[in-house]
Formats: structure tokens, C-alpha cells, sequence
């Protein structure tokens, strides 16, 4: 290679091609094209060892171009020694596209020989440049042609979705990164053929059935119906314009509805019908369609699509230089446009394809994934395309994966409860088993002798297996007694807290069907067969009787929907299998103590009052109302030298918050009921750090817990974590079909732990325990309502309630990202939100400037998910249960949009000026908003340049991320300029406004 000659060819080349060597300078308030009189192409040669040079070129290729000052093309030349060398060709988006790329390496392979061979180079004159037909374009675009076309995409988009949610594996950061990767893949060519002649069947282009297969593929994978997706087109509609090198592409919106479940066939025949009609209306300019639907502006997603699928029917020529041998080297991209794009290309007889994705938003094994499920997807559909696209498989690795991580062994043989505990009786008679508030214990002998007592006593009251006992006694010895007193009799009870109104313990009693209640104020209870807890029997009845494993044996009622509380029925084998496998995962000693501090109401209680006293260790029992005290908490842990204990999150949340925290006896916490944040994570590593803290999910229809977690420092997600034993977790679909593995669905559970049912509620447990499609026949799944997903990992992440996923504007939101991300803040020791009024209204405990913290959001998160209410409590309101009380939540006050109000200061005015002047209107408020107000990408041009006229510091991104009068003015400044707009711009834009800013150049060629 004659490095010389190649620059000598390439400065040829711009000068043949005015686009190469333009600048895009600022006048006044205008972007125009300067084309420089000199061509001139930076140019740089090295030389490096061919394992160095891929990084080398891929830094080269990242970096950043200043449109204001340098050409939008530069060329870089690495040396492997005398004869092998590298050239990349980096050419900014703005004057490129493939077909240009393709002119550009057969153009330079003709000048390149022509200045080797010492003759003039076979090549035509240019008829026209790019800057005459953009003039054209424009003189076409404008008027009647626009008119149509853009009525044509108004009624068109009416009502799409403001964004495609795709499963991302992080929070969508609230700016746009612009990192990529790439995941490659090949489709095989007789699912290729097939496909090509089933789009020939219907008289559609092999570009139809792929958008029709991947829009299926989209809908799998976001859970919506209703997909858009973009696609390129090449604008080059005279042949003079075919020699040109330059941006000839404009961005068309595809918009599919897989609603109704069709075949696979007739999408292929909608999908042609609107392929053909928007190629009909192709020829306005998309930014100019922006401008028109003016969708909802963050800088944290491009406007109208995020997915891209573009089709190549050719393959790149080989580049001809004389002698020299020369062949395209791929490399993968480091920059993404869109948060997924979808590149396929045709080559003889195959078609490959590349996943092109953002790096900010996905982890690579999640688009793998996908690449995988388009590939099983296409197959199945070639196979069958008349089968519902919602029966078209594409998870054959995610359900290998899936089944691999339930495959968590078969349950244990049954043992009852009361003759595990029977057997650590007679075992270790001597040892202490019970303890109150006050230190007196009671031994494993003494336990069990008043628990037959207590069981006896009952079994001569009339109380036989399979019956119901209410027990209605404040937390102490005497309630675990009673607990353990009723099971051993063979029947199931039921929890009444002493602190319920009368009303409600007469709904539970009547609706449960109670036999008994054992209780101190049998006058509560008229008409039904009360048992003091101290009551022994008089015939000598046996107290302990065998139990099924099928026999109910508890009775837990929770909040319903409807007003009325349910009562959930589980049995002796699902509660059994529960508890046998936390003493496998959480083995105890005997000098090991555990604290019973929750409501017995609550079905956590279960396992504090059996699990400890099957095991051999001892149960601390806290007084009544201690799980509300956390200092009290804390005394009795330092007393009783308390080794495990269980918190829900936000009371762990108060215990972190004691200024002296001194625990170590201390080895293990257990948290559940509430979804448990991150950063109460870390803070509880940083109190507590010689302790293990476990995460476990699971709901009272499922026998307390169904998977589990151990949490480690520095995690920035906690996960409810894999399945225990014995149970089966599902992540589905609406219809029970299962999601790909990171995408979001219910969270349904299958296995030995469900519970019978609802009691006296047959309607009720058919709807929420329904027929198991893929477990044997007669098995059950219980649909949780939670909304979840499988993480790569074979964990499962929460994600919230199903009813607490809300949409504002248009798009939809997981509360818990925005609690997660408030709860990070330095100043915010707990935070709740909840929708209110077309918004979001955020309840923070601890002492943050609201303005401070609004700016932090704001970095963060997209604009939709910002709370527009803040309320500071001093402790987040809870349930007696402890866990969060949203309904005593109280009402926001005033919302962060506020009547109109006069700009004051002079920034502030300054700003409404200029807004007033740019956008056409009367002053705006301090509170209005730019984009509401009628501005875009290009206006925003001018609001910086016209400020900076004034003397202010800005830059392009703080018009998109300070979005009202008073934001903007607060985040402009007095003072030097910063970096030029021009840098900004095609820096910041997302690429669907650059590629149509050519539109407001004027001048032609000016």
C-alpha cells in the first residue's frame, strides 16, 4: 500500500463530493452548510501488532465529531509490517448512509488506481451535489404533497403508544446513552427459503414477513399489542442522485396490531397493506412528522420508535485498488441509535442478522436471548402459518432454563407438626423451649405437658380433626401454647387478634365455621364454645392425635378486595414441606433463640412459632405490641441473646434508624412482606455487618414463603430469589403462557405449598388457583397478582403489584423504580409512590429539600416519572402486621404545577423573551413547558443560540432536561459561553432530527 496515494485518493474523493467537506456552522439562530473551498481529510497512519489494532480502531471510530470546525470524515491507517494493512473510514451519519458507503469504497478503489496506474480516474461528473437536492427535496415537501401525507400519518399514529416497553435489564436512565453492542446470529437458509415463498404466498416482499415476525417477537416481549417499529428508506427517486454520496434516508413508523391473535399468515397480509401505504406517504421527512405529533420529549428515548428493522438485499462489492487485495472487515458497534435495532442482511442463499442494542439499558445475554427467540420464532412460524402467533413457541432455551431452576427436588416425607414437636419433647425434655418478654422460660417438657393438656381439654369440648378453633389471646406463652395445642388436637386454627373490632372477629368466626375459640373474654364470643388457655381435661383425653397430611392446619384471613376479609385454608403438608426446608436452609443448634414478634394474624408468625420448637431451639416471645418498638426490639435481642429474628422491611428500615444498634448475638435476619430495597440492604450490611440477611417472598396462599435470597453487600438489586423445595414459580403471560426469561409477567406458583383455598369462597379459589397447564393433570397454579421476572440468573426479580403498575401520559410505570431510586437519595430514609391525579405523588420519611430532590429525580429518571407531589412524613404509615398501610397515605398537598405565575428575575424573563420570540406566542409562566408550548428539536437550536446572544451559558441538553421557564433560568448562568451549539447539537439530537436538519438548512449551497 502506497499510504500517500491513499491520502492523495481520499482527499479526491471529498473534493468530488462537496457533502465530505462541509461544516455546519451557526448564524445568528440557523445551522447552515459552509463547504470548504479546500478539501481536506484527517488523516493519520500508525502502526501497531493486529491484537492491539481492534481496540485501537474501535476508540478511533468512537471518537466524537465537532461539525463546527472539522470535516464530518476522517481515515486512519494502521501498518502490520510492509504489506498488511487496516483502513477505517469513520463518516459522520448526517452525510452517509449504505449505499454512500458502498460508493465511497469503489469510488476511493478507482482513485486510488488511477493515481498508482498515472491516469485519469473512470469516473463520471457528478450531475448534481447533495446540497441540490435538498433544495429540491424541500421545494417538494412543502405544500400540498406535505399536507397529504402528513394527514395520511396523523390519522395513521392516532392514539399509538408513547413507547415501546421493553424489558430492560437496568432502570431507563433519564438521558439517552448512546453506547452500543451488537449480538450477531444467523437465521438457516431453509427457514429463510420458506419464509421468502410464505411472503411470496401472499404477494408480500421477504421484508414483510420479517417485520411481521419481529413485531410478533416485540409483542412477546413487551406484553403490548399494539408495536411500532422504524425502518430506513432510501430517498433516491431520480437517477442523478444515485452517484451521490450523502444522507439519503428517511424514517418511516410501522405501526402493527397483533390484537385478536392472528396467524402468522394474516399479519403478513396487514403488515403488507401498511407497508405499502407508508411507503405511499414516504416522502415527509420524519422530523417533520415529530414536529407534527408532537409526541411527549425526554431526552431518556428517541420520539415515535425505539426499535429499528432495516433489510440489505445485497451484499457489499468487494473494493477494487489495482493490485492491491482488499476485503471489508466487520467489527462490532459500539454505538447504538435506538434502544434496539434489528440489521438483517442477505447473502446467497442465507440471511444473517445483528441485534444492535443499548448498552445503558440491556445486559448482553438479554438480547442473545431475543436473538434466539427470532430464530425459534421464524422456524415455528414457517412451520405453521396458520397457527395464532401466540402459540408460536420461541423459548426452547428460556424453558430448559426455567425448568433447570425449578428443578429444586421433590418435598419431603411428611411429618406432622406436632410430632416433630412431640420428638424434640422426648428428646431434650430439659432444655429451654419457651421464654417471655420477662425472661421466664418454660422447658421443652413443661411445653409439651401443657399442650396436651390444652389439646385434651379441647378434644372434650367436641373439637375433632379437621375443625376450625379460634384463638384470641395477646402475644405471650399462652398464645404459643394454644397455637401448638390446637394442631396437636388435630384441627386447624385461626387467628383473632384481641385488638380487632368485635364485628370483624365475628365475620372470621361465622365464616370460618369455628368449633371453639380458646380465649381470656369468652363474653366477645357468645354462642360459640369457649376454652380458657389454662383449661386441662377432666376424662384424661389424649391430647395429641395423628393428623393427614391433607388435614387443614391453619386458618389465615386477609384483606379483600371486595371489603370482606378471606379466609385462606393450608394444610398440614404444604405448611410441613415450608418448614422442613428452612431447617435445611437455615439450620439451628439448641443454644439458638429465635424472637416471635409478629402478629400472629400474619402468616410469618407460622414459622416463628413451630419452625424454632421443631428444631430444638428457643422461641423469645415479645410482649404485645414490641414488634411496633423497635428499642424494645433491640433490649430483647440484647437480653435473650436472640440469634435469628424476622423483619419486614420498613420496620427493619426503623430498627437501622436507632442510633445505638448493638446486636451480637445477631447471625441471621429474615425479611419478607414488603419488597426489600437495595439500599436498606447495603445500610443494614453497614449496621449490622457480622450478620446474613436473607430476602424471602411468597404469599399466604402459598404456605408463607416460596423462594428465597441471601443478599450480599454492594448488590444493586435485590431479588426474591429461587424457588424452595417443592415449588414451582412461573412468570406468564394474561393467558398463562410464559414470558422470555427477563421480560415481565405474573408470577403464578405451583407445587405442594398452595393452600386449599378460600374458605366458603369456591368462586373466589377458582379464579385464583386454576388449572396448572404445565404441571400433571389435576395440578394447581396460583396467580399471585405480582408482577415479576426470571433474571438470567435464575432468580426472580419483584417488580410490584400488577394493580400497582400505573401509565402516565401514555406509558407505563413501575412504581417500585421510582420508590427504588428516591430511596437512594442521601436525604430519604424511606419512600412510598402512588398515582394521583394524572401523576405521581412520592411520600418520603426524612428531612430533603424538595427542589434538590426533584433535580436528583430528574437526572435519573424520564420526565413521565418525576412525582409532580411530594409529602414529608415523619414514619411511613403500617399495618398492625407491620407492613406498609397505603391506604393511610395521606392526600398530597399542592402539586408541583401551579397556576400561571409572572417570570421574575432577570433570567427568568430573559428565558419567557425568548421563548415568547422562538415559539410565536404571548410571554409563558415560570411553570410552562417548553415542549408543551409548541417546541422541538429545532426551536430548542434557537433557544440556546438566542440566549447565549444574550450572554447566557447553556447548552442544548439543558433545554431538554429543564423543561420550564423558572428550571431553565435556575440552570443557565451569566457568563463565557460554553461548547459551540453546532458540537452540541449533533452531539445530543437524537439521529432521527439530525437526519432531517438538512430540511432547515437555507441557501441551497450556501
Amino acid at each position: 500500500l502506497d499510504v500517500g496515494l491513499l491520502e492523495r485518493a481520499l482527499v479526491g474523493l471529498a473534493e468530488r463530493h462537496e457533502v465530505l467537506r462541509s461544516r455546519f456552522v451557526q448564524v445568528e439562530d440557523e445551522v447552515l452548510v459552509s463547504v470548504g473551498a479546500e478539501p481536506v481529510v484527517p488523516f493519520e497512519v500508525v502502526e501497531l501488532g493486529e491484537g492491539e489494532a481492534r481496540g485501537f480502531l474501535l476508540g478511533v471510530a468512537g471518537r466524537r465529531f465537532d461539525l463546527t470546525v472539522e470535516p464530518p470524515v476522517r481515515a486512519c491507517v494502521v501498518r502490520h509490517g510492509v504489506v498488511d494493512h487496516q483502513l477505517l473510514v469513520t463518516v459522520h451519519h448526517v452525510v452517509n448512509d449504505a449505499w454512500s458507503a458502498v460508493l465511497f469504497a469503489r469510488e476511493l478503489g478507482e482513485l486510488y488506481a488511477a493515481l498508482a496506474e498515472g491516469r485519469p480516474a473512470s469516473l463520471a461528473e457528478l450531475p448534481v451535489q447533495y446540497a441540490d437536492y435538498a433544495a429540491w427535496q424541500r421545494s417538494r415537501v412543502e405544500g400540498e404533497l406535505r399536507d397529504t401525507q402528513l394527514a395520511y400519518w396523523r390519522e395513521r399514529l392516532a392514539g399509538m403508544p408513547e413507547r415501546l416497553e421493553l424489558p430492560a435489564s437496568k432502570p431507563r436512565p433519564a438521558r439517552r446513552g448512546h453506547d452500543g453492542a451488537n449480538v450477531p446470529f444467523m437465521i438457516p437458509t431453509p427457514v429463510f427459503e420458506r419464509l421468502r415463498a410464505l411472503g411470496a404466498e401472499e404477494n408480500a416482499s421477504l421484508f414483510m414477513a420479517l417485520l411481521a415476525a419481529f413485531a410478533v417477537l416485540l409483542s412477546r416481549h413487551t406484553g403490548q399489542q399494539d408495536i411500532s417499529v422504524g425502518t430506513p428508506t432510501a430517498e433516491r427517486p431520480r437517477p442523478e442522485l444515485e452517484p451521490l454520496i450523502g444522507f439519503f434516508l428517511n424514517t418511516l413508523v410501522l405501526r402493527t396490531d397483533c390484537s385478536g391473535d392472528p396467524t402468522f399468515r394474516e399479519l403478513i397480509r396487514q403488515v403488507r397493506t401498511t407497508t405499502l401505504d407508508a411507503f405511499a406517504n414516504a416522502e415527509v421527512p420524519f422530523e417533520a412528522l415529530v414536529e407534527d405529533l408532537r409526541p411527549r420529549r425526554d431526552l431518556g428515548s428517541t420520539p415515535l420508535v425505539q426499535a429499528m428493522l432495516s433489510l440489505e438485499d445485497t451484499e457489499r462489492p468487494a473494493m477494487r485498488a489495482g493490485d492491491l487485495q482488499v476485503e471489508w472487515v466487520s467489527s462490532n458497534t459500539t454505538t447504538a441509535k435506538f434502544d434496539l435495532s434489528l440489521h438483517l442482511q442477505r447473502f446467497p442463499g442465507r440471511l444473517g442478522g445483528i441485534f444492535e442494542y443499548r448498552t445503558d439499558l440491556f445486559d448482553a445475554d438479554v438480547i442473545e436471548r431475543m436473538a434466539e427467540h427470532f430464530v425459534a420464532l421464524l422456524t415455528a412460524a414457517v412451520d405453521d402459518p396458520d397457527a395464532p402467533v401466540s402459540e408460536l413457541p420461541l423459548l426452547s432455551r428460556d424453558v430448559a432454563a426455567v425448568e433447570g431452576w425449578n428443578a429444586t427436588g421433590a418435598a419431603r416425607e411428611f411429618v406432622s407438626l406436632p410430632d416433630a414437636v412431640a420428638a424434640r419433647v422426648a428428646a431434650t425434655p430439659d432444655a429451654p423451649a419457651v421464654c417471655d418478654a420477662d425472661g421466664a422460660w418454660l422447658t421443652y417438657a413443661e411445653f409439651g405437658a401443657r399442650v396436651n393438656a390444652l389439646a385434651g381439654a379441647l378434644r372434650e369440648r367436641g373439637v375433632r380433626v379437621g375443625d376450625v378453633v379460634g384463638v384470641c389471646l395477646p402475644r405471650g406463652v399462652d398464645l404459643v401454647v394454644a397455637v401448638h395445642a390446637v394442631v396437636a388436637a388435630g384441627a386447624a386454627y385461626l387467628p383473632l387478634a384481641p385488638d380487632d373490632p368485635d364485628q370483624r372477629l365475628a365475620f372470621m368466626v361465622t365464616d370460618s365455621g369455628v368449633r371453639a375459640v380458646i380465649t381470656e373474654e369468652p363474653q366477645r364470643f357468645a354462642g360459640c364454645v369457649t376454652v380458657s388457655p389454662a383449661a386441662e381435661p377432666e376424662d384424661g383425653e389424649p391430647g395429641r392425635v395423628p393428623v393427614h397430611a391433607s388435614a387443614p392446619a391453619y386458618v389465615i384471613y386477609t384483606s379483600g378486595s371486595t371489603g370482606r376479609p378471606k379466609g385462606v385454608v393450608v394444610s398440614h403438608r404444604a405448611i410441613a414441606n415450608r418448614l422442613v426446608w428452612m431447617g435445611e436452609a437455615f439450620p439451628l443448634a439448641a443454644g439458638d433463640r429465635v424472637l416471635h414478634k409478629t402478629p400472629f394474624t400474619f402468616d410469618v408468625s407460622v414459622w416463628e412459632l413451630f419452625w424454632p420448637l421443631m428444631s430444638g431451639a428457643g422461641l423469645v416471645v415479645a410482649g404485645p405490641g414490641a414488634h411496633r418498638d423497635t428499642s424494645a426490639l433491640i433490649g430483647l435481642i440484647q437480653r435473650h441473646d436472640v440469634s435469628m429474628v424476622h423483619f419486614v422491611p420498613s420496620m427493619l428500615e426503623a430498627l437501622l434508624e436507632e442510633p445505638v444498634l448493638e446486636v451480637p448475638s445477631l447471625r441471621r435476619v429474615v425479611c419478607s412482606g414488603e419488597a426489600l430495597p437495595s439500599s436498606l440492604a447495603g445500610r443494614f450490611f453497614e449496621r449490622i455487618p457480622h450478620a446474613r440477611l436473607h430476602n424471602l417472598y411468597g404469599p399466604t396462599e402459598a404456605a408463607v414463603d416460596v423462594s428465597w435470597h441471601e443478599c450480599v453487600p454492594g448488590e444493586t438489586r435485590t431479588p426474591i430469589g429461587a424457588p424452595i423445595r417443592g415449588i414451582r414459580l412461573e412468570v406468564l403471560d394474561q393467558d398463562l403462557r410464559r414470558v422470555p426469561v427477563g421480560t415481565a409477567g405474573e408470577l403464578c406458583i405451583a407445587g405442594v405449598g398452595l393452600a386449599d383455598g378460600y374458605t366458603g369462597r369456591p368462586g373466589l379459589t377458582a379464579r385464583q388457583f386454576v388449572p396448572d397447564p404445565y404441571g400433571p393433570p389435576g395440578s394447581r397454579l396460583y396467580r399471585t397478582g405480582d408482577l415479576a421476572r426470571w433474571s438470567p440468573e435464575g432468580e426472580v426479580d419483584y417488580l410490584g403489584r400488577i394493580d400497582h403498575q400505573v401509565k402516565i401520559r401514555g406509558m407505563r410505570v413501575e412504581l417500585g423504580e421510582v420508590e427504588a431510586v428516591l430511596a437512594g437519595h442521601a436525604s430519604v430514609t424511606a419512600a412510598v409512590v402512588r398515582p394521583f391525579g394524572g401523576g405521581l405523588a412520592a411520600y418520603v420519611v426524612g428531612e430533603p429539600d424538595i427542589a434538590e430532590l426533584t433535580g436528583y429525580l430528574r437526572a435519573q429518571l424520564p420526565d413521565h416519572m418525576v412525582p409532580s407531589w411530594f409529602t414529608v412524613l415523619e414514619r411511613l404509615p403500617v399495618t398492625a402486621n407491620g407492613k406498609l398501610d397505603r391506604e393511610a397515605l395521606p392526600t398530597p398537598q399542592a402539586p408541583a404545577d401551579v397556576p400561571y405565575e409572572e417570570p421574575s428575575g432577570a433570567a427568568e424573563r430573559a428565558v419567557a423573551e425568548v421563548w415568547a420570540e422562538v415559539l410565536d406566542i404571548a410571554p409563558p409562566g415560570a411553570h410552562d413547558g417548553f415542549f408543551a408550548l409548541g417546541g422541538d428539536s429545532i426551536r430548542s437550536l434557537k433557544i440556546v443560540a438566542r440566549l447565549r446572544a444574550r450572554g447566557y451559558t447553556l447548552k442544548l441538553e439543558d433545554v431538554f432536561v429543564h423543561q420550564t421557564v423558572r428550571e431553565l433560568a435556575q440552570a443557565i448562568t451569566l457568563g463565557e459561553t460554553g461548547e459551540s451549539t453546532g458540537s452540541q447539537a449533533f452531539g445530543l439530537l437524537g439521529s432521527a432530527d439530525l437526519d432531517r436538519l438538512k430540511q432547515r438548512f437555507r441557501g441551497g449551497r450556501r
